[in-house]
């Protein structure tokens, strides 16, 4: 395999693993969904939208890694 397939399987792998985990923290998370996965850019509060961004707040928040 060349290095450039095999980096986009790697990412592939990534992206179905952030959206399962996406789904996890929206799930476990709930209504609280929105409270707990907030950035601030200025004055403001925004709710995470970035896969990458969500899995790596729930990791904190729950201390699970997300398995690639």
């Amino acid at each position: 395999m060349k290095f450039t397939t095999i980096i986009q399987k790697l990412r592939e792998v990534r992206k179905s693993a952030h959206a399962y985990a996406v789904q996890q923290a929206r799930k476990e998370f709930g209504a609280e969904f929105n409270a707990q996965f907030t950035y601030r850019r200025g004055d403001q509060d925004y709710v995470m939208t970035r896969p990458s961004a969500i899995v790596k707040r729930y990791t904190e928040l729950t201390g699970k890694d997300v398995v690639l």
